[in-house]
């Protein structure tokens, strides 16, 4: 899976503290585009896509969201809730974003401009072409830093801690698979094809 955590290096003292985030030390693409989400609203999806060829590196500069991840091979969740740490996401990597906090403000930084072209918004196309061996390689972002470490994704069914460093908090993986919890963009269609009308309940079944 093309995705990774990254661990930010911190400068501060009693004064307080600051990261940098720079190309080819702990970015590993060219940056081109930052864009940032806040006052996201209770209950709120976002995302709910996948890029064929964008990179992008997020981190919570405050607060904390959770992100669910899909390489094709079955969802998994991440919470990320550390300002000192981001998440790599590669190309062909569905993501939906949820139960952000109320102070939450994730940055994302992406390797390409806006493309309306790149995004896949639905759910099975997606599945289609992640799975297709025939379609062309997918690019991806050069290999990472030093301090990237694989987010080590795999197929288990018990909830995972995964450990950053022992003075340093820790990313919460809790593995899903569309057996337990479907991207909400495919449940929302399949409720609107069953014609019922109150999709938050229906998703709930």
């Amino acid at each position: 899976m093309q995705i990774q955590r990254v661990q930010l290096q911190q400068h501060g003292d009693e004064r307080g503290m600051l990261v940098a985030l720079e190309k080819d030390r702990n970015v590993p693409f060219e940056i081109r585009r930052v864009y940032y989400l806040f006052a996201t609203k209770n209950r709120v999806h976002r995302g709910q896509h996948a890029h064929r060829h964008l990179n992008q590196l997020a981190v919570t500069v405050r607060g904390s969201v959770t992100f669910l991840l899909d390489d094709g091979s079955g969802p998994v969740e991440v919470v990320l809730d550390d300002p000192s740490q981001g998440l790599l996401l590669g190309s062909m990597v569905w993501r939906e974003m949820y139960d952000f906090s109320d102070d939450c403000v994730l940055m994302v930084l992406a390797d390409q401009l806006y493309d309306p072209a790149d995004y896949i918004t639905n759910y099975d196309e997606f599945l289609r072409e992640v799975n297709n061996p025939m379609l062309p390689a997918r690019v991806s972002h050069t290999p990472p830093t030093a301090d990237a470490e694989p987010l080590g994704l795999r197929r288990a069914a018990p909830s995972v801690e995964l450990d950053v460093q022992s003075s340093t908090p820790s990313l919460a993986l809790s593995p899903h698979r569309t057996s337990d919890r479907r991207p909400v963009a495919l449940a929302t269609e399949e409720c609107e094809k069953r014609g019922l009308g109150d999709v938050a309940a229906c998703q709930s079944r």
